[in-house]
């Protein structure tokens, strides 16, 4: 396997040293253990030569009031997250046109993104004219689970991903991901089996097809999607559990409190 470059290393989460910064401003003053959200994250740093300290795997826990099924379900896709560039919200865009050229009547919730952030864009015109008064554009929302439970289809069309916890809470409630095939998304969706993950193509027109065949083939076969929606709950359930974060977190602290070798390294 090619040895990965530092200057691709995710974000770090370091306990007891503040905010996420990348690896290489942390990694050698800290002697506090170094944690990824998610197992690809962690063979990614000890594939990248990080020897000190220990990395270490923390989940995110989500607690039963995620597991939410509001009745019925009256929203077809959301997208939940920030406006910044790698999240490709030109590509959303796009995406949710070719949706609403294929699926007339789509019902569309973007959440968290105010629409003075979305008006930069010109692909909101071709959006607006193909889903018209289907485009509902909500900005900061007091619940997001609130959304998320009356949502069938999360849409994500990044350039990079960690373990995105948007995507994680659409899964506990019950809202199946369509996500590119980027950073730890497949790990996040238990490799493919608890959404659909489509990689990045030649070409831009050609990603933003895959990603429209994908929502709008889900949203035509309700079973497959409440199939894969009960497996995207079973998934967190599992790995999410709030008991696993709370025995990750008393492991990395009875790590932390351990004598130290040295301080954080890379070969």
């Amino acid at each position: 396997m090619q040895k990965p470059s530092i200057r691709d290393a995710p974000a770090l989460l370091c306990p007891f040293g503040g905010a996420r910064r990348p690896l290489w401003r942390r990694s050698r003053t800290r002697r506090s253990p170094c944690c990824t959200m998610s197992h690809a994250g962690t063979h990614w740093r000890r594939a990248a030569g990080v020897v000190q300290p220990h990395v270490m795997t923390l989940h995110a826990a989500l607690d039963d009031a995620w597991f939410r099924n509001a009745v019925p379900r009256d929203i077809d896709l959301v997208y939940v997250g920030r406006a910044d560039p790698d999240k490709r919200i030109d590509r959303l865009l796009k995406v949710l046109a070719a949706v609403g050229q294929r699926r007339p009547g789509t019902r569309v919730a973007v959440v968290s993104v105010a629409e003075a952030e979305l008006m930069k864009y010109q692909e909101l015109v071709t959006a607006r004219a193909a889903l018209g008064n289907g485009l509902n554009l909500l900005g900061r929302v007091d619940s997001v689970s609130d959304v998320l439970s009356r949502a069938k289809v999360l849409l994500l069309t990044s350039d990079t991903e960690g373990r995105t916890l948007a995507v994680l809470e659409a899964m506990a409630c019950g809202a199946v991901p369509v996500v590119t095939e980027v950073g730890d998304l497949v790990e996040a969706l238990d490799e493919g089996r608890a959404g659909v993950s489509v990689p990045l193509q030649g070409s831009e027109e050609n990603t933003v097809a895959a990603l429209a065949d994908a929502v709008v083939a889900l949203l035509h076969d309700e079973p497959r999607r409440e199939a894969l929606a009960a497996r995207c709950r079973a998934y967190v359930r599992r790995e999410h559990d709030p008991a696993r974060t709370r025995a990750e977190w008393q492991a990395v602290i009875r790590h932390a409190l351990a004598p130290k070798d040295g301080p954080c390294a890379s070969s």
